[in-house]
């Protein structure tokens, strides 16, 4: 049995065997993990079977047509051997409105973590994905993305509680929250828009809304006939919908359970990033590091 010149029974341990529905012929591979590999390329998730063989003192089978599950039996098996886990990291880059300063490039904070022993897998500069201050002395909100090893990072913060000032970059998953005020004002001045009338916006638009709910800003507002009550709509879509939605004057909704997780120490959430005031240290990188303050 050849694959790619080479010949399957001369390879120790489990071989993989793939059959796909627009070819005849299997696919043979020295290996369960190069099997596994495969399949998980983006053009080949259509309908497989598979087949694994041992070769051994006698060539027996290890498991026989596998299908529909073979994500959960197979990947256990070899698991550990296809990647290591990963985790996306961020860290502003330091410019700021109004004025030419210096800032970080992507290459540069890819640096700063490789000296403290975190392996970089890629990096690339983003814009925060939700609206901020553009007063002049404020952040612009542009920031240094990384993909980093998850073990190596978890290790750099036990020593590191401040972890050089990135924080974990929690905006890349599927589904959203994004939020309007409703409208409502205090003493009845006005009536709010119900969750039902403005999600048509979102719809009308061609975004599906997978849920939504009532919600408060958790600011203290001034007790005031005709002052805003500080109630909103809330509605979860899809990531990739984000765009429309804030074209339609939606924003992301960033909940102080999304900041726990961006993770940094008590000290970096006094002087958050994203705040109006600049940092008074004239030492320190203004709107480089910290975290912004989103609730």
């Amino acid at each position: 049995m050849l694959h790619y010149g080479m010949t399957v029974l001369d390879h120790n341990g489990p071989k993989g065997q793939v059959f796909l529905t627009n070819r005849q012929q299997p696919l043979w591979f020295t290996s369960v993990c190069d099997t596994i590999a495969f399949t998980r390329l983006p053009e080949q998730w259509t309908t497989l079977w598979f087949k694994l063989f041992y070769t051994g003192r006698p060539i027996m089978r290890v498991a026989a047509m596998i299908r529909r599950i073979f994500t959960v039996s197979i990947v256990a098996f070899c698991g550990a051997v296809l990647a290591d886990e990963t985790i996306s990291v961020y860290q502003l880059d330091g410019s700021i409105h109004c004025q030419a300063v210096e800032v970080t490039t992507p290459a540069q904070a890819a640096d700063i973590l490789e000296q403290a022993g975190v392996k970089v897998i890629s990096s690339d500069s983003r814009s925060v994905p939700f609206s901020i201050s553009s007063v002049c002395g404020t952040p612009t909100g542009k920031a240094n993305v990384l993909v980093v090893d998850d073990g190596d990072w978890k290790k750099m913060l036990r020593k590191r509680t401040d972890a050089h000032g990135f924080g974990v970059w929690v905006f890349d998953r599927l589904a959203v929250e994004v939020y309007k005020y409703d409208g409502s004002l205090q003493c009845d001045r006005g009536k709010g828009i119900s969750l039902q009338d403005m999600a048509r916006e979102l719809t009308d638009k061609g975004i599906e809304v997978k849920a939504s709910r009532k919600g408060s800003d958790g600011r203290m507002h001034i007790t005031m006939c005709g002052a805003s009550t500080g109630r909103l709509n809330v509605y979860t879509i899809a990531n990739e919908s984000l765009p429309g939605a804030r074209e339609l004057g939606f924003e992301l909704l960033v909940t102080r359970k999304m900041t726990n997780e961006i993770g940094v120490s008590r000290a970096g959430r006094r002087a958050p990033a994203l705040s109006r005031t600049p940092p008074r240290d004239p030492q320190a990188a203004a709107g480089r590091g910290m975290i912004p303050k989103l609730w």
